[in-house]
């Protein structure tokens, strides 16, 4: 099972989206996004449905990664 931060980066780079622009789009600072790529910091549950909503894609597939 992947983590978070491996989730985060491979949706992100899939969508196109820098860490700059996703940073952007949630209202937080784009080191913020880096360091939830590298997993040295842990989004609240609130950051992970903004990055989920701004990604288009479900808060699950962020945590867990794909299901199949």
């Amino acid at each position: 099972m992947a983590d978070f931060g491996s989730n985060l980066k491979k949706l992100r780079a899939q969508k196109e989206v820098s860490q700059g622009e996703l940073a952007d789009m949630i209202g937080v600072h784009p080191a913020h996004i880096s360091r939830y790529e590298r997993n040295q910091a842990s989004p609240s549950v609130e950051v992970v449905k903004k990055i989920a909503d701004a990604l288009k894609v479900s808060a699950d597939e962020l945590i867990y990664g794909d299901a199949q």
